[in-house]
């Protein structure tokens, strides 16, 4: 339990909470996701020990995480950072040939400037979440 005599404890729980509340998970059941990425394409099994399949997601606003939620995710939440980095190589693997910048559900916005996808991706490689996978 964390405890803290500044913040009391459901103070710091919701902003766990709010932490995970996006990005959003768009596979269905089957593992398979929308067309953004070209075609519906069928999820492939994570090389993890658990041999969990992959969640893809969308909601991927890079400009406003790349620089907290991004590395936050990969030290609480290590599954959803990996596949986090790996529906947006999944992405630029189809028609787009680009990480994202703003990815909404199947369609990408391109309202953000720059291209922080780069970095998401990079850090997630950097610290072994994509190893093999």
């Amino acid at each position: 339990a964390v405890k803290s005599s500044i913040l009391p404890p459901s103070v710091l729980r919701s902003a766990l909470y709010h932490t995970l509340v996006a990005p959003n998970a768009i596979s269905d059941v089957d593992g398979s996701a929308p067309a953004a990425f070209g075609k519906t394409i069928r999820n492939a099994t994570s090389t993890s020990t658990s041999r969990r399949r992959r969640v893809y997601y969308s909601t991927l606003s890079t400009w406003d995480t790349f620089r907290t939620q991004a590395p936050w995710l990969t030290l609480f939440a290590p599954e959803v950072a990996a596949d986090v980095a790996m529906t947006m190589v999944a992405y630029a693997a189809g028609p787009a040939q680009r990480l994202p910048k703003w990815l909404l559900f199947d369609k990408e916005t391109d309202v953000m400037i720059a291209y922080h996808g780069v970095a998401i991706v990079a850090d997630a490689v950097k610290k072994g979440l994509l190893a093999g996978g």
